[in-house]
């Protein structure tokens, strides 16, 4: 049955690669940016393969139906075509919560996600916020060429290596393994020089199914891992998001707020801005595996979101010389507390008026 097993997963993934690899060249030929359709459709699709042909191993917590996947590529694809017609932040958020909340009952009952010493209600109602601040910040990741790829391939690749630790289940490892394929297929193409740029649409969709698959994985007890892996990510978006409330002329453009794109402007170029990327997501992936095995499921993603902090930090002021550790956190602490008191500045001056 194992080696059955092995040949499936080996299939799939090289089947993802080659499909993947052909939809995006075929896209570069017509010159169209349909990203989604030959990376988040396919993977889905592929999920769903697996599910009806590995062996059922029983070593899930929660059930995973198979309605899940089908579900999740219909409410991802309406999200792709629906955002198409229309260039407005606040009507993509109203439909990615709506669809956030109906997909979030796909899930089994008895998944918890954040702690089950809260309401079922409040449990859903911050995974429904947070899937659906995933899927909008998914964008910011897109402005450097090669970041989104050196994400999803981070998530993919963490979570891949779980089941031969204990952390999550043989199912959820082999669609992982799935995902590694069809993003190394998009990493390709938008590396720098990009071949290949993806649409808001797009971003969306893939952020919607990479938040989706971040959940289950959690609802499997793998919290603390997920939240490792996503440090860099979650530590861009706060930045990002402190630096367009300061309402500083230059940071207007919430996608253009991270340390990535701020360092391209100062210089720093993609290809090392990538490199560089690649080799935090290499310790991300480590720590993952550590997050396994400790007492607390917050120690980890705590230590991690700290150094993340330090290599964006380095990231973006890349021409100034290395602080110690003794200067790193009230440098970086600093840097946090002038973006909030221009916040609080900004909101004194609103008053007044």
């Amino acid at each position: 049955m194992a080696q059955t097993a092995i040949l499936i997963i080996f299939g799939a993934v090289c089947l993802c690669f080659a499909f993947s690899f052909a939809g995006l060249s075929l896209q570069h030929h017509k010159k169209t940016s349909n990203i989604f359709l030959a990376t988040g459709v396919i993977w889905c699709i592929a999920g769903l393969c697996l599910q009806l042909s590995l062996p059922d191993f029983y070593d899930f917590i929660t059930a995973m139906y198979l309605w899940e996947f089908p579900t999740l590529l219909i409410l991802s694809g309406i999200i792709y075509f629906s955002t198409q017609k229309f260039n407005n932040i606040y009507k993509t958020a109203l439909v990615i919560f709506i669809l956030a909340e109906l997909g979030s009952m796909a899930f089994p009952s008895s998944a918890v996600f954040v702690s089950d010493s809260l309401p079922f209600w409040a449990d859903r109602l911050i995974i429904i916020s947070l899937w659906t601040i995933y899927a909008l910040s998914f964008q910011i990741l897109t402005k450097v060429e090669g970041i989104s790829g050196n994400h999803a391939l981070t998530v993919f690749t963490g979570i891949a290596v779980l089941p031969f630790i204990g952390g999550a289940p043989i199912l959820l490892g082999a669609i992982a393994a799935c995902g590694i394929a069809v993003f190394a297929a998009w990493q390709i193409y938008n590396t720098y020089p990009a071949r290949l740029n993806i649409t808001p649409a797009s971003s969306y969709a893939l952020g919607f199914i990479l938040a989706w698959f971040c959940l289950k994985t959690a609802s499997e007890g793998a919290l603390s891992c997920t939240l490792v892996l996503n440090s860099l990510f979650f530590y861009e978006v706060l930045i990002a998001v402190l630096r367009k409330l300061s309402l500083r002329p230059n940071y207007q453009n919430i996608t253009q707020n991270t340390d990535f794109y701020q360092a391209g402007l100062d210089g720093f170029s993609p290809q090392d801005i990538t490199a560089a990327t690649f080799k935090i997501s290499v310790l991300l992936i480590v720590f993952n595996i550590f997050a396994v095995f400790a007492p607390n499921p917050y120690s980890i993603p705590m230590f991690t979101f700290l150094i993340s902090m330090w290599f964006a930090y380095r990231l973006k002021n890349w021409q100034e010389k290395i602080p110690t550790l003794r200067e790193l956190p009230q440098t970086i602490m600093t840097d946090i507390k002038n973006n909030v008191s221009d916040i609080k500045t900004n909101f004194q001056r609103d008053e007044q008026k």
